[in-house]
């Protein structure tokens, strides 16, 4: 008999706020600023000793890479979905 007392109030409660509840819902859509780290191929050069065929040594420039992370800024879409309270005309 105490839980249908206790129910009963609550459901009072809840159907007299029943105007006060939002009963529909407004997309909003904001954007917030993430950094992001893309990896990149670098070329640089190196001066390096190669032998020929007679065991003569000559320099040559070598190209070679090296991987470097680099951080990107982007702006990523949040979507929120707020309640509209009355009808949604501001009254």
């Amino acid at each position: 008999m105490k839980n249908f007392v206790i129910l009963t109030a609550v459901l009072t409660l809840f159907a007299g706020a029943g105007s006060v509840l939002a009963t529909e819902y407004k997309k909003v859509v904001t954007y917030k600023t993430v950094t992001e780290y893309v990896t990149k191929s670098v070329p640089y050069t190196v001066e390096v000793t190669k032998y020929d065929h007679c065991d003569r040594p000559y320099k040559t420039t070598v190209t070679k890479y090296k991987h470097v992370e680099v951080p990107v800024t982007k702006q990523v879409p949040v979507v929120k979905y707020v309640p509209v309270y009355g009808n949604g005309n501001g009254y």
